[in-house]
């Protein structure tokens, strides 16, 4: 007969190999972790960061290179907008051209110049200007369509006194305006101030 108490011994040693077996198992399986997935999991979440980081970077070079290229064409629109600027601007008064091109102006928009009387030179640091004024009659819609107009001179000036009254008995308009030229000095004319 068996004895119940072997038995039981049996069962004991059973168990003990059981969880000795399953200590062995589970220090054998973390040690292959550490030794082979561990590295592996690491070095796979390095490579998704650096991807990421890759795709960010690309990203960013695409964005850099739009705002190059959208730079580089608002430079280029400057450039122009300056050198046109330049061509506006002559290197003496010349305030018979200018003259010209308002008596053309007005003309096309049905005024007529009355009186003209050019002002002096002031001299600025970086340029030249003078005051010249200007005596004009017309009617409404012509007045408004010259003042319209007038920014688009071939020479740069600027408007800076504009008065207008009716004329009695007529249904033109009297219209005196006062203009600023402006003109660089030329290179001789610096040579001899400076010498």
């Amino acid at each position: 007969m068996h004895n119940p108490h072997h038995f039981d011994r049996l069962h004991s040693y059973d168990i003990g190999l059981n969880v000795g077996l399953l200590a062995v198992t589970t220090i054998v399986l973390s040690a292959i972790y550490v030794a082979a997935v561990y590295p592996i999991d690491r070095q796979l979440t390095d490579a998704i960061r650096e991807s990421r980081e890759l795709e960010k970077l690309i990203r960013q070079t695409s964005d850099v290179a739009l705002k190059h290229q959208t730079l580089t064409a608002e430079l280029e629109q400057a450039e122009l907008a300056t050198a046109a600027l330049l061509q506006r601007i002559p290197t003496a008064p010349r305030e018979s051209d200018f003259l010209a091109h308002v008596c053309e102006l007005a003309d096309r928009t049905g005024m007529t110049v009355a009186n003209y009387h050019p002002g002096l030179i002031e001299t600025r640091e970086n340029h030249h200007e003078m005051e010249v004024r200007l005596s004009t009659r017309g009617e409404y819609a012509s007045v408004c369509k010259f003042l319209e107009q007038v920014d688009h001179l071939p020479r740069l000036c600027r408007l800076t006194q504009l008065e207008v009254s009716t004329i009695p008995t007529e249904e033109e308009l009297a219209v005196d305006l006062s203009f600023r030229l402006y003109f660089a000095p030329s290179n001789e004319a610096d040579s001899v101030k400076k010498g």
